[in-house]
């Protein structure tokens, strides 16, 4: 892409906050499936995978944050909501309810 002379700011920002949610998932997963012993630290003899989850968990919280949060990287790349599609989502959750 910058080959092409192309800045790539939009396609940074996005995959900024698929990369660093991922990694959060991921070992926020790892912690969980595992209950408590996921949680421990790797020096813990009852660790599971030496705890590499732990560790991660905590790691891969500050990248979201940095860098701007992946909430405002969203909100700037999400499309416009116009006044028409405010009224057509207001028609549909009264349709709905």
């Amino acid at each position: 892409m910058q080959e092409a002379g192309r800045i790539p700011n939009y396609e940074a920002s996005v995959i900024k906050v698929f990369a660093t949610e991922l990694a959060q998932r991921i070992t926020n997963f790892g912690v969980n499936i595992f209950g408590p012993a996921g949680a421990l630290e790797p020096d813990s003899k009852y660790a599971v995978a030496n705890g590499v989850f732990e560790k991660g968990h905590l790691v891969n919280v500050a990248p979201t944050i940095y860098s701007g949060s992946s909430e405002i990287h969203a909100e700037h790349h999400r499309p416009a909501r116009t006044s028409a599609s405010r009224a057509t989502e207001s028609a549909a959750g009264i349709i709905a309810a």
